[in-house]
């Protein structure tokens, strides 16, 4: 038993002490290509918090990740995210930050990729981050589709059908 309190007492300083490392400005300078390259790093650092942290912990430190996420995306000269209402359900909140944040994360790492393989990535990654989280989400009809694709193991030609 006190093992058991030890691992969960862990866990929970674990999770706080990535939030309290994880520092947003509240009006970060936003005008210039310079000013965006400036705060990719940031911008990673946040999309792994939301995918690495549950979605009902820290929510405030979430909210703030999203905000700047949304902030950066909105005028990023070098990603634009395209959302495809088959694979992504904008009333899923959680889902689509994860798609969008695994979207603008594989876009940075790989600035050749075609955007057939970045949907992709983003996809398979807003799925894991469901299935992570499913205790805490509500299973839109997106996301039933996309879980029986995969349960299928047809999510790779689900996706490329819905991008056509």
């Amino acid at each position: 038993m006190k093992n058991i309190l030890l691992i969960v007492l862990l866990s929970v300083l674990s999770v706080q002490s990535k939030a309290q490392n994880l520092s947003i400005p509240e009006n970060p300078k936003l005008e210039v290509a310079e000013d965006y390259k400036k705060y990719e790093d940031l911008v990673l650092r946040c999309v792994s918090y939301l995918y690495d942290n549950p979605v009902n912990v820290n929510g405030e430190k979430r909210l703030e990740c999203m905000s700047f996420l949304v902030k950066w995306m909105d005028g990023a000269p070098n990603v634009t995210v395209f959302i495809h209402a088959e694979l992504v359900d904008m009333k899923e909140f959680e889902v689509m930050f994860a798609y969008m944040g695994a979207f603008v994360e594989y876009a940075l790492g790989h600035e050749d990729a075609d955007e057939l393989k970045i949907i992709s990535y983003a996809v398979k990654k807003s799925v894991s981050m469901y299935e992570k989280n499913e205790d805490h989400l509500k299973k839109g009809k997106v996301m039933r589709k996309l879980l029986r694709a995969k349960k299928k193991g047809k999510l790779d030609s689900y996706i490329k059908d819905v991008y056509r």
